[in-house]
């Protein structure tokens, strides 16, 4: 017995207590720490008789932060109320991902001992006490008070760290605060990057884009797991989501890199070459190593047996090797092909790297717990995702640019054929015009002549032989005329318009023609042929569709370009009606492209007006 209180009171000596007053804002729990791990299972009083026969060990220096071994943690440790009224304590466990939780609290001498209830991340968010990303107890504490606090714990053949700190109320509640507007204004640039990635790929879709948009959500997802958001706003009703959710996402997110880099690094399109087949066998180890992971995340989610023949510090030793493997791959393509966006795809992953690393410092002790090795890996995965996606943004910017050059080519090599085609065109309807005029207009003529003179007693057969063969005639000077006009080409587009209304005019007498004009020339032929052509159809169109009586021609030049209207008074049409797909307006629409000319149509004051333009070279 007396053994036993000189033990008590050695242990007590030697562990110091956390001293709570006014003053105090908050402080991690290392050194005033004692903890015991263990593979057997223990309740809650025979781990205080443990404690209190010397059976616990100091805590770490760096932070109590654990090997892949024991399943059990125990870590006790005091706080006395060093002030004159009561006050309240909040102790926060800043590790998102522990399993089995719980809190124990007594006084020293006392037998009876208050818990807290069991939580943990295989359990719903909902049976935590506090609502926070991380575990935390409300306890108070009396004036003068001194309380023991025995926190349980466990992880299943994993490492673990258990960041404990002690926090006073207002401290608690503005730390919280400042942290989540942090880690929303970290989780906001995500969402914006990811955003951007959704635009790209619903603009353009490639199996690249689309492995780096998988690749953003995947790590992103992750972060929110790591930091504990996914759980407290997520998938807080899922346990199984809550324990598997880093190791899914890692996987997903690994695996749609890997894909990325294949594309991103063109190696498909040297599918046999050994870089590319060293990739893909890389890649298959990789994803068998996170197969296993997610696997044993699973098994343990649900107590398999099957837990037990997967090595998890392995498996995860492995999986550090692949932020390695991509820096080299990108080092290997900066110096195998020297371009900017290889050595930006560089630096993005030394930065992944960096915060890789910090972690698995922090995970062996080296580094201190804190918010800001929390907060490098969002920072770093930010600027990794902002870098990958300025590059795919400038990769699309460079690639639209080219094919509008391309685009605006082929676009210039058509009109120069279709100028070259309409200049042959001219030609040749200028040949079989006079081959029509001169051929069969003449002989059409020598008949006529014969006929005339021809003694017969039937003279109503000749008349009528006469007038069929003039309409012919009439015929053939139409065709001949609609093929090429002498007078446009001789004499110039007011001339030939002035002549075409002379002769709509001697041939139909229901319609009235008006043609206003200014005495300036056209500069190009080719621009006054197609005006005249356009000129025509539009006034064949008012003569055979518009039931009006009244053709009104204007046309003008200025220094901008060239202007002709033709105004009817029929009853008009809509712009988007049938109408506009005949092959007339069809045929308007391909010479005002050639000539970059545009025609608006519109009915007002009861006309229906064609308004052409096309602008001076």
């Amino acid at each position: 017995m007396i053994t036993t209180l000189l033990l008590s009171a050695s242990l007590l000596v030697s562990q110091p207590t956390l001293l709570f007053d006014e003053a105090f804002e908050q402080k991690s729990i290392v050194s005033e720490a004692q903890v015991y791990a263990s593979s057997d299972k223990m309740s809650a009083g025979d781990a205080r008789a443990f404690h209190e026969r010397g059976g616990f060990l100091p805590a770490p220096a760096t932070g109590m932060v654990y090997p892949v071994r024991p399943k059990y943690y125990w870590i006790q440790f005091a706080v006395k109320n060093h002030s004159d009224k009561a006050r309240v304590a909040f102790i926060e466990v800043r590790n998102a991902h522990l399993n089995h939780i719980q809190l124990f609290n007594y006084v020293h001498g006392h037998a009876k001992m208050h818990a807290s209830p069991a939580t943990g991340d295989q359990l719903p968010f909902s049976s935590r006490e506090i609502n926070n990303r991380f575990f935390v107890f409300k306890v108070t504490l009396q004036a003068g008070e001194t309380r023991e606090f025995l926190l349980n714990t466990d992880k299943y053949n994993e490492s673990i760290k258990i960041p404990i700190v002690l926090r006073s109320e207002s401290n608690f509640y503005g730390n919280a605060a400042s942290e989540t507007t942090l880690i929303g204004l970290y989780i906001g640039v995500y969402c914006v990057v990811i955003a951007c990635l959704i635009v790209f790929c619903v603009v353009g879709f490639s199996v690249l884009r689309a492995s780096l948009l998988v690749y953003v959500l995947g790590l992103s997802l992750v972060v929110v797991s790591n930091s504990g958001l996914g759980m407290q706003f997520l998938w807080g009703n899922l346990p199984v989501l809550n324990s598997l959710s880093r190791s899914l996402f890692s996987s997903v997110g690994a695996m749609a890199l890997l894909v990325f880099c294949y594309f991103y690094f063109d190696m498909h399109l040297h599918a046999a070459s050994r870089i590319s087949k060293f990739h893909r066998w890389v890649s298959a180890c990789f994803a068998i190593i996170l197969l296993l992971l997610d696997l044993y995340f699973y098994w343990v989610a649900f107590d398999n047996p099957w837990q037990r023949f997967i090595a998890i510090g392995a498996a995860q030793s492995g999986l550090l090797l692949l932020p390695i493997y991509v820096i080299a791959l990108s080092a290997y393509f900066v110096f195998a092909r020297y371009q900017v966006k290889n050595i930006l795809f560089l630096v993005s992953n030394v930065g992944v790297l960096a915060a890789i690393s910090s972690l698995s410092l922090e995970e062996i002790g080296i580094a201190k717990d804190v918010f800001f090795t929390e907060s490098v890996l969002f920072a770093s995965l930010l600027l990794d995702f902002t870098t990958l996606a300025s590059i795919v943004a400038v990769d699309f910017y460079r690639i639209r640019t080219e094919n509008r050059k391309l685009t605006s080519s082929l676009e210039q090599a058509v009109l120069e054929g279709a100028k070259n085609f309409l200049e042959g065109q001219q030609i040749e309807r200028k040949r079989l015009a006079i081959q029509v005029h001169d051929g069969a207009s003449v002989r059409l003529a020598a008949v006529q002549m014969k006929l005339s003179s021809l003694n017969t007693s039937d003279i109503q057969s000749r008349d009528e032989l006469l007038k069929e063969i003039r309409v012919v005639s009439q015929d053939i000077r139409n065709f001949s005329h609609n093929l090429s006009s002498v007078v446009l080409e001789e004499y110039g587009f007011v001339n030939a318009v002035e002549e075409l209304i002379l002769f709509l005019e001697e041939a139909d007498s229901q319609f009235l023609f008006e043609f206003d004009y200014d005495d300036n020339k056209i500069d190009s032929k080719t621009i006054e042929r197609e005006l005249y052509f356009v000129c025509l159809e539009l006034v064949n169109n008012a003569i055979k569709h518009s039931s009006g009586n009244i053709v009104k021609i204007a046309f003008s030049v200025s220094e901008k370009g060239y202007e002709l209207l033709v105004h009817d008074n029929g009853q008009g049409y809509k712009p988007n009606s049938n109408k506009t797909v005949g092959l007339g307006l069809k045929g308007i629409d391909w010479r005002l492209r050639i000539l970059s000319g545009e025609l608006d149509v519109f009915h007002f004051n009861g006309l229906q007006t064609h308004a052409v333009k096309i602008p001076r070279y």
